[in-house]
C-alpha cells in the first residue's frame, strides 16, 4: 500500500463526492479483498431481492431472452447505454449445432 498509485485523499474525495463507501484494497497484500467482494456479493444479492432498489434496463430487442439483466453500479440513471462501470448479466451462449452435419446424405 506504500506505492499507491491513487493519492489517498484524492480517493477519499471522490468517495464522498459520489456518496459511496472507500475501501483500499491490495491484491498483492492480500488485503480487504475477501471484504470488498463478500459487500459488492452482499449488494447484489439484496439488489437482486429487491429489484426496485436497482437500476434495472428492460431487455433490447437483440438480447439474450428474458434472462438478460443490466445493473449499472456506477450510473445513477437508468439511461438503457452501456457505460464505464456497468455489468451486464447474460445467461451463456449458446452453441452452435453442427448444421451440416446431418444436411448431406447418402441414399
Amino acid at each position: 500500500m506504500d506505492h499507491s498509485v491513487v493519492n489517498p485523499e484524492e480517493a477519499e474525495l471522490l468517495a464522498r463526492a459520489l456518496g459511496c463507501r472507500l475501501i483500499q484494497t491490495s491484491v498483492k497484500e492480500d488485503l480487504n479483498v475477501g471484504a470488498v467482494f463478500r459487500h459488492l456479493a452482499a449488494q447484489c444479492l439484496a439488489e437482486l431481492h429487491d429489484p426496485k432498489d436497482f437500476d434495472y434496463y428492460p431487455p433490447a430487442p437483440n438480447a439474450f431472452g428474458p434472462n438478460h439483466l443490466t445493473i449499472s453500479a456506477f450510473n445513477p440513471s437508468r439511461s438503457s447505454k452501456n457505460q464505464n462501470g456497468t455489468i451486464v448479466l447474460r445467461p451463456p451462449k449458446k452453441k452452435k449445432k453442427n448444421v451440416l452435419k446431418h444436411a448431406c446424405r447418402l441414399l
